[in-house]
């Protein structure tokens, strides 16, 4: 509520939506339904295990004559939206979306709206809206009529706009949005961010045209700052459109090895058949971080072909705690992976990240075969191992995945386990036990 007061304060919000507002839709009926707790919490007497709220920005259109034309002036307008929506779900018994116990979750939406106004007689005017929204959960939508109005705003004299239209013309495509943006990415003169803006947006259009302007921008002998982005653009494509331009930049022996990993990690958005060659990548190559790299980018395809016994004889050889720790993260989707095949190895290992990696890669595989040998291993050794993990001083980022281990599991003991972490363990670590204990026992 402060920060929604807060909000509704400044200039540049023109519209702000919350139930607590007398002048927002629906406050009759958070009025009737939500009463203050005895700690100024809100209760709701009939909606108590679920809350949902909206806080909507909308920045003040910008409009203005743009060309003078012989029935008038031609004017536009472009604006920008920003909507987040939180929803909190206070009941253990309750569900969200189908999921059981305490559940909390946001989506964003931004968005770019326009409108030109063009006066074809003194007494008529044509009017062309269009919309671009970018989705957190599921990517961005766009009109394709909107191309017309947006090549214009590229020519803008705003940074902001310039690569706001960049984004929009990406999510359309089109030849004539390929050319433009492919000339903002080759022209030095234009700032960093607008060309990294480019970049990305080439990535997303993913055609031929598109693919070529990034090649041709990588061979331009780019900085590093630009460098990574397009890296990350050709990293989007079919691996096979761009498995000789990744092969010919990993095996110059020139190429920084930064731009390397850079590579390897924007790989993991490629398609799936790319992992045969990131597979190689984590076997032959001589720098350990590249090896890692190509390892992590591996785990990013969990769709893709099944490659657990290849990830678990690579870790059996692998002289890199680190380089182990990305293998053994990579196989937690593969449904090949036995934990009787990897509870030894797991177990040898000194570091204790790898450890962790390596205890959740065995939970995971019990899950699938809760009658294994690993599993009793697991239970009577792993299990009190991981509570010590969860519950000491340790990094926060290993005290959850300790959690996680043991919700993977999901045997009786590793439940016993994480109720003794909710007890014991700091607040973030014992919300995540809680949330697997739920999970199991809605």
């Amino acid at each position: 509520m402060q920060v929604a007061s807060w909000l509704a304060e400044q200039e540049a919000v023109t519209a702000l939506l919350h139930p607590a507002f007398p002048d927002c839709p629906g406050h009759e009926i958070w009025k009737r339904d939500w009463k203050p707790t005895a700690n100024g919490r809100p209760f709701n007497k009939q909606f108590e295990p679920m809350m949902i709220a909206d806080t909507i920005i909308n920045m003040e259109p910008r409009d203005g004559e743009v060309y003078d034309l012989p029935a008038g002036p031609l004017r536009a307008a472009v604006g920008v939206e920003y909507t987040q929506t939180d929803v909190e779900n206070r009941k253990a018994s309750a569900t969200l979306n189908g999921m059981p116990g305490y559940r909390s979750a946001n989506s964003e939406v931004q968005s770019l709206f326009g409108e030109l106004s063009i006066p074809v007689f003194e007494s008529l005017d044509l009017s062309v809206s269009a919309r671009y929204d970018d989705y957190s959960e599921f990517g961005s939508t766009g009109n394709p009529t909107a191309t017309g109005w947006l090549l214009p705003l590229l020519d803008d004299p705003d940074e902001g706009v310039v690569r706001a239209a960049i984004r929009g013309l990406g999510a359309i495509g089109g030849a004539k949005a390929t050319e433009r943006i492919a000339a903002f990415l080759e022209d030095p003169a234009q700032p960093g961010p607008v060309r990294i803006e480019a970049a990305l947006g080439l990535g997303t259009i993913g055609t031929p045209a598109a693919g070529d302007a990034l090649v041709r921008a990588l061979g331009g002998a780019p900085s590093e700052d630009l460098a990574l982005p397009i890296l990350g653009g050709l990293g989007r494509f079919e691996f096979p459109l761009v498995e000789a331009t990744f092969s010919k930049i990993l095996a110059h022996p020139e190429t920084p090895i930064a731009l390397k990993v850079a590579a390897f990690e924007s790989l993991a958005n490629s398609s799936a058949d790319v992992v045969p060659y990131l597979l190689n990548g984590a076997e032959n190559e001589a720098d350990p971080e590249l090896r890692a790299a190509a390892a992590w980018a591996v785990s990013a395809h969990a769709d893709g072909p099944d490659c657990g016994s290849e990830l678990i004889r690579l870790a059996g050889s692998e002289p890199e705690p680190d380089v182990r720790r990305r293998l053994y993260e990579a196989m937690l989707p593969q449904a090949s992976v036995r934990a009787d095949s990897l509870i030894s190895k797991v177990r040898a290992e000194e570091d204790l990240a790898t450890r962790v990696a390596g205890f959740n890669a065995i939970g995971a595989a019990i899950r699938r075969e809760p009658a294994s040998t690993a599993a009793g291993s697991f239970n009577l050794e792993i299990t009190p191992e991981l509570v010590r993990i969860a519950t000491e001083p340790n990094s926060l980022n290993l005290q959850m995945r300790a959690v996680f281990a043991l919700r993977r599991a999901g045997t009786p003991p590793a439940q016993v386990a994480l109720a003794r972490i909710v007890e014991n363990a700091l607040p973030q670590v014992a919300t995540a036990a809680r949330h697997g204990l739920q999970a199991t026992h809605p």
